[in-house]
Parts: structure tokens; C-alpha cells; sequence
């Protein structure tokens, strides 16, 4: 048996490691028989290009460039196919907040199957991303010519060295790319339908925490490697509303440090955004942008129990700021593992019987789909509180189902320190308050409506300590025990005045339910659409950004809830996540509007319902014989919301704050 899994690691290896030599290698294999050549730059036709000397030229920026004809008696030959550009850009600038340094290409190719020129698709050259100094062209029949339409990203003036017809691709091994091939090859064999992990309990709990650990890992070291690449994102931190709070709060003030202009006060409405650029006032040089202006200071608006807990301390003991990606990448770790345990409570609890397989496959489809994805690609300070409220959520639904099971003093610790995480997480964002009342089904039973006297102490007490904080909190600052400050935000809308129709509804359930994915054949693979738009179905006025999926529509195995309706005996756990979700999601779309990342709000109740319903979905699978057929829906969906939702990494703008690592990884995709 232990030979038998040795030659499959081996033959696990040989394949990634073919895969990489030769399919990700192919151009350098293809390349070999290539006869390499000088194409002599004096033969190359220019037009709104000026010939400055020694390969320097300036190119007309009003004309969208310089044009440059390469013709096939100029030296491109009977047997051309491929080009290697060497190209300085000596008016670059590495801008840590647009797209800079980047040489762009638009290449127009005459063949013998057509009498004109066919436009194809843009290069983009950078003179740091070796890859993409080889452009490969696969005409209808031989080539006749090519021209390539040049514009860089700044300045107007470039420098051609050097231009070789059919170069010889340089052989490239990457480590990184091996092992995600390998990685995900040994996935794949674990998964298979025939593997252990399908059949009967989990086995030994080293077996079980290292199955998490390694799907843990699977999920979230592309993400950290990213978040450690060459600095990844290199945008200036502007926005630091947590850091600006952890400043203020050591200083004793509740209040930001920083003076809101007088300017401000003196307008009719400061929180009108035509008002404020009306009046010459400029986002983030003459008011604090996204922050919430009340009685003359600013205030931050976010949940203040990630600073008290977090970034307070940290500023405390050593002087500097804890960044907002560290913190995000450390509460992702827990929302996976919370969820990790969640998943496997309930099957513990309530289907014992469920093979680790499906709690492994169910939580990495929750948590792919959830949106968490999109948040690790690019970490942003206005996902910390949604990131750091879920985090307490799930270790909260997780130590409450927990302690449901339990009996004794364990019993009631399990349900306090639950209580008391759900309580931390309306800290961070108070609409997950809805969740709170998942401990109806799980503590009140439809036979005995008393949960017990101290069942109920434990569930509630915990609460108290955290709302006094908050209500003191907004009281001393908005003179309000329930006024968290978001209607005197600073931002595009004036949340003083939301308007409520029923154009809002239908928009938020499209975007956020069933806006049907779209998939790209080029890098990142998901085209991305970021900015805010005015209602595409009627007359109303709301923050609207256009999802890239909704979440039914890009987890289709949520369909798996309505299961739970033709049953006599109902899953009430399912139904009221199903209905709380539902309702979070309203919420959201009436006072925020639709935008993907708000989608975290709601998304994994939703997504656990669904899981909760496979499972007993299963259940009835396997009495009537039907399960082998359900795994293997199971597993075609797994694959796709994988490859899916792991896009979501590079659906960000990191094209703006890193373009080198980000034509890197652009060209690392482009096997042809």
C-alpha cells in the first residue's frame, strides 16, 4: 500500500513537473529551431514617429503615437512568426498610483489570406518584465508585413536597441508555478472520487487538522505570497481611518487630530458632494475624504473594536501602525478556520455520518464564494471592520453550536465566550447584529420555548459589557446611543438623505443574486468594471458598482436550500440563515446600495445554508443509492467555483500599484 502511494506522489511529480517544462516552457521548446536574426532598423517605415538619432524617437502623442512598418523585404523573411523588442523608455516614471513605465502595442498584421490589415490584440511591454519583450504572430499563410502603433505611458520619447526576427525564447523554470502545479495536482488525486476521505468518518483528529491545514493552505498562500511580492501593492496610504482613530484615542480624544477646515462649517450642506466641489474643496487636501464630519471634527465612522483590540495595542507598545493588510490576511486566517469548525460541528452534531470529503469540499465552496477573495487581492482599510466583524461571527455560531452539545460548566463557557464574540462583531460592523439571533433555533426549542434560566443569562450577559461601550461610545459623540456617524460620511453620496424605491430593489437582487458570471480568455481571466454608475433600471439615485457574479448565479450548489421547503420536517437552522441573509442583503441594498464587496455582509449565511443543506441532501442520497451521483456534482462544482473565484486575486488594481509584479504575472499566463 505504502509503495502503491509512493509511485502515485512520483507520478504526481513527473506530471507537474512535465507541465511546467513543456507546456509552460512551449514557446522555449518551439523556439529551438528557430533561426535567429537582426531585422536592420533603417528599413523601418515611420509615421508620427521623429527620428532623433542612435534609435531614439518622439512620437506624437496626439495622434494616439507612432507607427512603425516593418515590411517583409525589410528583413523579416519568408519564415517570420515572432519579434523580440528591445525598448528603453528613458521618460518613464514608477508611479506608486497609476499604470507607469509600460510601452503600449498595437500590432497590425498583412498576410497572404488578407489584402488589408487585421488589428490584433494590444501588447503591453515593460523593459523590466523580460516576457514581455517576445511578441508571436500566427498568420493566414506567410506574412507580408507589420506594423506596431507604439504609445507609452509617459513621455513621448522611446529608444529602439535592437529588433530580432524568430528569437530564441529563453527556457524559464519557475519554483512558485511548479508547486502550484503540484499542489494542485495532489488536490485534484485527493478529491478523487475514490479516495478515502469519501468514505465513512474523518478518521483520527491529526488526520482531520491536517486535511485542514493543507486546504487552508491551498486557499490562502497564493494571497500571501502576492501580499509578499516585491511589495505588492505600492499605493500611498491615504485612507488610514484606523490609525488616524488609534492616534486619537492615545491622545484621549474621540475625535480625529486632524482640523476640519472652516470652510466646511460655512457650507449649506457639507455633506453634498457638488456643494464641496462647488466650493473649491478638494477630497483628501482640503477635507478629510470618507471620514464623518459632525459639529465641526471629524470622527471615524467604522466599528471601533478592531482599533481598541487591535491596532490601539500596537500603536501603544511599538510606536507604528499595524497595516490594514496584515490585519485583513490575519482575519481571513480566522474566518477560514471558524469556518473550518462550524462546517464540522454541524456535521458532527447533526450528520455524523458525513465523510470529511464533503466538509472539506462544503467550507472551501463557502469560503471562495463568499467574496473573500476579492478582499485578499487587493486589502483595503474599508474591508477591515467587514473582515474582522465575520471573523467573530463564525467563531461565535461555531462556540455556540459548540456548546449546544456540551454539558456542565463547559457548556456555559462555549456559549459565553461565543455570546461575547457575536457582541465584538456588531462592534465592528453593527448589521451583522442580525446574526445574533441565530441563537433562536439553536437554543430555543419550538416544544420548549424557555431555553432555561441560565442558558439565557449565558447567551445575553455578554452582550451587555460590549453595548454600554458602544452606546457611551456614539452618545459622547454624536449625543446618540444608537448613531454610529455613517450619515456624515464625506464620500460621493449625501448619506443624509437615501433615496428608497423600488428601482433599488430590483437592481440590488439582480447584482447582488444573479448577475451570471463572465469569463475572459486573457489574464486576469474575470474583466473587471469598478466604478460607480447611476441606476440601470430607473430614475433613482444610489451607489451602484456592477458586481463581477451574483452569488447564486456564481454558486449555483446554493439551489441546494430549496430542498428544505419540500420537506415535511423543516431544517430551521437553514430557514433562518436563509431568512436573515435575505434580510442583511435588503438592508444593504436600501441605506448602502450594490457594490461586490459589500456582498460579504450576507454572503456566507447564505453559502452555509446551502452547505447545511447538502449535507442532508446527502443523507437521502445514500439511503436511496444516490450518492456517487451527488459527489460528482459536487465535485464539477467545486472545480469551477475554484478556478472561478481564485481569478478574484487579480481582479483588483493592482495594475495600478504594482505594474511590474502585475505584467509578471500578466505574461506568466500567457503560455502562447
Amino acid at each position: 500500500m505504502v509503495k502503491g502511494k509512493k509511485k502515485t506522489y512520483l507520478c504526481l511529480f513527473i506530471a507537474a513537473l512535465l507541465c511546467e517544462l513543456l507546456v509552460f516552457n512551449i514557446r522555449s521548446v518551439l523556439s529551438l529551431f528557430s533561426q535567429e536574426r537582426e531585422y536592420p532598423l533603417e528599413n523601418m517605415i515611420t509615421e508620427n514617429a521623429e527620428a532623433l538619432g542612435d534609435g531614439y524617437y518622439r512620437l506624437d502623442r496626439e495622434a494616439g503615437g507612432g507607427r512603425f512598418y516593418l515590411p517583409r523585404s525589410g528583413g523579416l523573411g519568408d519564415d517570420f512568426r515572432s519579434l523580440r523588442l528591445d525598448i528603453e523608455l528613458p521618460q518613464a516614471e514608477d508611479s506608486a498610483a497609476a499604470r507607469s513605465g509600460v510601452l503600449d502595442i498595437t500590432p497590425m498584421l498583412r498576410d497572404e489570406g488578407h489584402t488589408d490589415y487585421v488589428q490584433l490584440a494590444e501588447h503591453v511591454y515593460r523593459e523590466d518584465v523580460p516576457a514581455s519583450r517576445y511578441m508571436y504572430f500566427y498568420g493566414g499563410g506567410g506574412i507580408k508585413a507589420v506594423v506596431l502603433d507604439m504609445l507609452p505611458s509617459e513621455g513621448e520619447i522611446i529608444r529602439i536597441g535592437r529588433i530580432a526576427v524568430n528569437p530564441r525564447y529563453p527556457f524559464c523554470f519557475s519554483a512558485v508555478r511548479f508547486l502550484m502545479i503540484l499542489s494542485l495536482l495532489f488536490g485534484a488525486y485527493c478529491l478523487r472520487p475514490g479516495s478515502t476521505i469519501w468514505k465513512g468518518d474523518a478518521g483520527s483528529v491529526k488526520r482531520e487538522t491536517a486535511t485542514a491545514v493543507l486546504l487552508g493552505a491551498a486557499l490562502l498562500l497564493p494571497a500571501f505570497i502576492l501580499n509578499g511580492a516585491d511589495g505588492y501593492v505600492k499605493l500611498p496610504h491615504v485612507f488610514m481611518p484606523y490609525q488616524k482613530l488609534a492616534e486619537a484615542l492615545d491622545a484621549g480624544s474621540l475625535s480625529l487630530l486632524e482640523e476640519a477646515p472652516a470652510a466646511l462649517a460655512e457650507l449649506q450642506n457639507p455633506y453634498d458632494y457638488t456643494e464641496r466641489t462647488a466650493a473649491g474643496l478638494e477630497p483628501d487636501t482640503d477635507y478629510l475624504w470618507d471620514t464623518a464630519y459632525y459639529n465641526g471634527k471629524y470622527y471615524c465612522y467604522f466599528g471601533v473594536i478592531p482599533c481598541l483590540l487591535f491596532y490601539l495595542p500596537v500603536y501603544k507598545i511599538t510606536g507604528a501602525h499595524l497595516r490594514d493588510d496584515i490585519m485583513i490576511m490575519a482575519a481571513v486566517m480566522f474566518i477560514y478556520a471558524g469556518l473550518y469548525m462550524a462546517v464540522r460541528e454541524w456535521k458532527k452534531r447533526r450528520s455524523p455520518e458525513t465523510p470529511l470529503g464533503y466538509v472539506m469540499v462544503l467550507t472551501a465552496m463557502c469560503f471562495l464564494g463568499s467574496g473573500l477573495m476579492g478582499i485578499l487581492g487587493w486589502p483595503d482599510a474599508h474591508d477591515v471592520p467587514r473582515v474582522c466583524g465575520l471573523a467573530f461571527c463564525v467563531w461565535g455560531l461555531f462556540l455556540w453550536q459548540r456548546g449546544e452539545g456540551l454539558k456542565g460548566l463547559g457548556r456555559y463557557a462555549a456559549i459565553a465566550i461565543g455570546s461575547l464574540c457575536m457582541a465584538l462583531a456588531v462592534g465592528c460592523r453593527p448589521n451583522l447584529a442580525l446574526y445574533s439571533l441565530l441563537a433562536v433555533p439553536l437554543f430555543i426549542s419550538l416544544k420548549d420555548k424557555k431555553p432555561g434560566i441560565k442558558t439565557a443569562s449565558v447567551l445575553l450577559l455578554p452582550y451587555v459589557p460590549v453595548a454600554v461601550l458602544l452606546m457611551a461610545y456614539n452618545a459622547l459623540r454624536f449625543g446618540s446611543i444608537t448613531d454610529f456617524g455613517f450619515a456624515y460620511n464625506l464620500t460621493v453620496l449625501d448619506c443624509t438623505h437615501i433615496a428608497v424605491s423600488p428601482d433599488v430593489f430590483f437592481t440590488g437582487v439582480f447584482e447582488y443574486l444573479f448577475r451570471g458570471p463572465v469569463m475572459s480568455p486573457v489574464f486576469p481571466f474575470i474583466p473587471g468594471d469598478a466604478f460607480a454608475k447611476q441606476d440601470p433600471f430607473g430614475q433613482s439615485t444610489f451607489y451602484y458598482t456592477r458586481c463581477y457574479s451574483g452569488l447564486i448565479a456564481a454558486n449555483p450548489f446554493v439551489l441546494s436550500v430549496l430542498w428544505c421547503f419540500r420537506r415535511k420536517k423543516k431544517e430551521k437552522t437553514v430557514l433562518w440563515l436563509l431568512a436573515l441573509s435575505a434580510l442583511s442583503m435588503l438592508l444593504t441594498v436600501f441605506l448602502a446600495g450594490v457594490a461586490y464587496n459589500y456582498m460579504l455582509d450576507f454572503s456566507l449565511p447564505l453559502l452555509a445554508a446551502g452547505a447545511l443543506a447538502v449535507m442532508r441532501i446527502r443523507e437521502e442520497a445514500a439511503e436511496k443509492g444516490g450518492e456517487g451521483l451527488l459527489r460528482a456534482v459536487l465535485l464539477i462544482l467545486f472545480v469551477a467555483c475554484f478556478v472561478y473565484h481564485m481569478c478574484f486575486l487579480f481582479v483588483s488594481p493592482l495594475e495600478q500599484g504594482n505594474t511590474e509584479l502585475w505584467y509578471k504575472m500578466y505574461h506568466a499566463f500567457r503560455i502562447l
